[in-house]
């Protein structure tokens, strides 16, 4: 067996970073070639380069990137683009002892000799703790993408009216409410993205129904108190504190005829025959406004619960997702 007091140290390093760029499997001929040589005449560097070897197979075949390419798409969730870049940095930074990118991790794999050719604890337990380390960073990662993923904000459901088309420049603005649950709500132009889109009107925790009056204009409305006769918008509206993401965007535009606030019969009969004709009309959104101002301990009634769900069906599409 080589004896450490007769080889010199830097000599014993590069053996040392042959062993593990092989392992990896990035070594080149000569250095193949090289590390043969080397090995043939210790047997027990031999049998010790065999276990770093095997471990680090076994490592690749368990985490490796095949069996991630050979998963079904629906059985896993691809790993985004930034975080595979991050794994790809983390193992080009572990064998750039090659390259001599590295010192700090040249002399954490280059410890003395005597170590690595002794029988302590210490000899037996290094393959096993080099890639019992490669393979928790690994799930580190991975932990930390599920995580950061399972923090992404609630999704409110969209707004029910205004939506579609409407006759007012000041509707009543409407939304299922959750328990205990505080909204914001922003009315936005048409074009630009759900989070950077200048508001024209906002409101803060707020639950439904809001009077138009209620939200504030902004700078981007231009000292316009209501909506303007046929103009398209969009109404979103997000759980409180959650910023302009937990919430999807729902589409509208104002008649050319639009004007001022809903009109309510005072009748509960009238109210409801008022509905029906909206919701024939097409202005279902608009018919959702007019059963909402009902007495509370009226809207639970057969005929207007009838009415309600007939007009949710007929409600034009929100948007699938948020729009960042």
């Amino acid at each position: 067996m080589n004896d450490d007091n007769h080889i010199p140290l830097s000599e014993s390093q590069t053996l040392k970073n042959l062993m593990l760029i092989d392992a990896f499997s990035e070594a080149t001929p000569e250095q193949k070639k090289q590390l043969c040589n080397a090995l043939a005449n210790d047997a027990a560097l031999a049998a010790r380069h065999a276990a770093l070897s095997k471990e680090v197979q076994h490592m690749n075949v368990a985490y490796g990137t095949q069996q991630l390419k050979q998963a079904s798409t629906e059985d896993y969730t691809p790993i985004p683009a930034n975080i595979l870049t991050r794994l790809e940095s983390t193992r080009r930074e572990a064998l750039a002892i090659r390259r001599g990118q590295a010192d700090s991790l040249a002399k954490i794999v280059s410890f003395p000799s005597a170590i690595l050719n002794s029988k302590s604890k210490i000899q037996k337990l290094f393959p096993i703790w080099l890639a019992r380390a490669a393979m928790i960073t690994l799930l580190g990662i991975a932990s930390g993408y599920w995580l950061l993923r399972d923090k992404a904000p609630p999704i409110a459901s969209a707004a029910l009216a205004p939506r579609g088309s409407t006759g007012l420049t000041q509707p009543l603005i409407v939304w299922d409410n959750k328990p205990d649950q505080k909204y914001d709500v922003w009315i936005l132009p048409p074009e630009g993205s759900q989070t950077d889109a200048p508001a024209l009107f906002t409101a803060k925790n707020v639950r439904s129904p809001i009077a138009f009056n209620d939200l504030k204009p902004t700078d981007a409305a231009q000292g316009q108190k209501e909506l303007q006769p046929g103009k398209p918008y969009r109404l979103l509206v997000c759980f409180a504190s959650l910023g302009r993401l937990a919430g999807v965007t729902v589409p509208f535009e104002t008649t050319a005829e639009a004007d001022g606030q809903i009109l309510v019969p005072s009748d509960p009969q009238a109210v409801l025959l008022k509905a029906r004709r909206l919701i024939e009309a097409g202005r279902t959104g608009d018919a959702l406004m007019v059963l909402t101002t009902l007495p509370e301990n009226q809207r639970g009634t057969p005929q207007v619960r009838v009415l309600v769900e007939e007009a949710k069906k007929k409600l034009p599409a929100a948007d699938k997702k948020p729009r960042g």
